[in-house]
């Protein structure tokens, strides 16, 4: 019971956020996923400007989304909003990229780079990789060039390789 009353009181937190900027939606759902709560809205008319050029709007939301939730409830929270479900099929293409990566990884046993991403993007891809056996993840660069570098963990390197 407690973790719906959650879901609908972040529901009501971000209509009153969203309605306090002017934006506008149709819909508004909430749901749990690994811990996070994610809030997706569904908007015709204000969805390029929720989400901002690559996504920068979105995050700026979604950190000020989260200091609200923790301001009026007084606990951290992990709250995402999805806008038209553009954060659900961002990380859908990111997980695609880092597996393949990670395959090759393991066929020619070299470290390669991902393209640069925002941190809740770098986020998520060491957490796939974060119970994998053969393979690890560390961030390289600084600023907008920062990126995920995939790589065998060094006690497959010296064993020559995994099998997967």
């Amino acid at each position: 019971m407690e973790e719906k009353q959650e879901i609908n009181n972040t529901i009501e937190l971000t209509k009153e956020f969203l309605d306090a900027m002017g934006a506008s939606y149709e819909n508004i759902e909430a749901r749990d996923e690994d811990g996070r709560m994610i809030v997706a809205v569904y908007t015709e008319k204000d969805s390029k400007i929720l989400i901002g050029r690559f996504g920068v709007n979105l995050i700026s939301l979604t950190r000020v989304l989260n200091i609200i939730v923790k301001r009026k409830f007084g606990k951290d929270a992990q709250v995402f909003i999805d806008i038209n479900d553009y954060y659900k099929e961002n990380l859908d293409n990111i997980k695609k990229k880092a597996l393949m990566i990670a395959e090759r990884v393991k066929s020619f046993q070299v470290d390669m780079e991902l393209e640069p991403m925002n941190p809740l993007e770098r986020r998520f891809v060491h957490s796939l990789f974060g119970n994998s056996s053969g393979i690890t993840t560390r961030s390289k660069g600084v600023g907008n060039e920062r990126r995920v570098v995939v790589s065998l963990r060094k006690e497959d390197k010296e064993e020559g390789g995994v099998d997967f």
